[in-house]
């Protein structure tokens, strides 16, 4: 994607003691409060619906209050999965901080959000797969996508909030933040400008690597290292990964980015440069995320080698 990675390492990633996450959301919850946006919430266009009904009302562009509404119902989830684990799980109850106690909730958040995300992109992908594998402009429309980017941004700043609030100054953490933004700024982008939704369906489906990256971290959780469901996940995850995020991603969309500059008699466009930076810099993530997950896929396989140096 450029999606949220959020790659577990062998041992779950420590967040430091950074904002507080409790007020930082009673301080976000106090001023949209009053929000008119928030009477729309039971609105199933919300979830559902492309921009036609906003449109209509006199709406233009990105709709924020959509994308609001969808962050806080992602964000309260979030919190749900918090009281549940905590009347429920005996490993929750055992994690020793706050911070993981909010990772926990964060990957049961990223296995839903990754799910719908893909359940929606998948079948409308392969519906016009001649279209989208075949396309010589970045124009090509397609149905049924307006939900998915709303629902994609939503979560992703609900997911920035939980990075920023517990982020330790690791390099990582920065990524993250840079990731996070350019994901929510791609979206507002290609919804504004009403274009790049083959692109950005493409995007979408890298999301199936999600869930399983979720689950690595809780199978670690439950110390289930070695079982056999903890190197099948991995494998998923590598070779979904490499599939997805390299080959697709970064091979095929490089390669339809390289033909539409060749083919075009203006090559690209200046509303077009948006996009092209954007996919251009999510490459390069999902590159040095790749190198990182395969060294550690590597070390699930063959324990005992491919050993992480220490720091001095």
């Amino acid at each position: 994607s450029l999606t949220p990675p959020s790659i577990p390492s062998t041992s779950p990633r420590p967040r430091g003691a950074g904002w507080q996450h409790k007020k930082l959301t009673k301080m976000a919850t106090a001023t949209l409060a009053d929000m008119k946006w928030l009477a729309r919430w039971n609105d199933p266009e919300v979830l559902f619906g492309d921009n036609t009904k906003y449109e209509s009302d006199g709406g233009e562009g990105f709709d924020v209050g959509r994308f609001l509404i969808l962050t806080v119902a992602c964000h309260s989830f979030y919190w749900l999965v918090h009281f549940v684990s905590k009347a429920t799980s005996t490993t929750y109850n055992g994690l020793k901080d706050a911070s993981g106690r909010s990772t926990w909730c964060a990957y049961f958040a990223s296995i839903v959000h990754g799910s719908t995300i893909c359940y929606w992109s998948f079948p409308t992908v392969f519906a016009h797969w001649n279209a989208v594998t075949t396309m010589t402009n970045f124009d090509l429309m397609l149905p049924g996508m307006h939900k998915v980017f709303y629902l994609f941004s939503g979560y992703t700043l609900h997911d920035l909030i939980i990075v920023v609030a517990y982020m330790d100054g690791k390099p990582d953490d920065y990524l993250y933040v840079f990731h996070h933004l350019l994901t929510i700024a791609v979206w507002w982008y290609v919804i504004s400008v009403d274009s790049f939704f083959a692109l950005g369906a493409m995007m979408c489906c890298v999301e199936f690597t999600q869930p399983f990256l979720s689950l690595r971290w809780l199978f670690y959780e439950h110390k289930m290292q070695d079982s056999i469901y903890y190197k099948i996940n991995a494998l998923i995850i590598f070779v979904g990964w490499w599939v997805l995020r390299i080959f697709m991603l970064v091979g095929f969309m490089g390669s339809i980015v390289v033909a539409h500059a060749l083919t075009s008699p203006s090559g690209i466009a200046s509303h077009e440069v948006p996009i092209v930076v954007a996919w251009a810099c999510g490459a390069v993530l999902q590159l040095v995320w790749g190198a990182k997950l395969t060294m550690g896929f590597l070390r699930v396989v063959f324990p005992g080698t491919f050993k992480k140096k220490k720091r001095t």
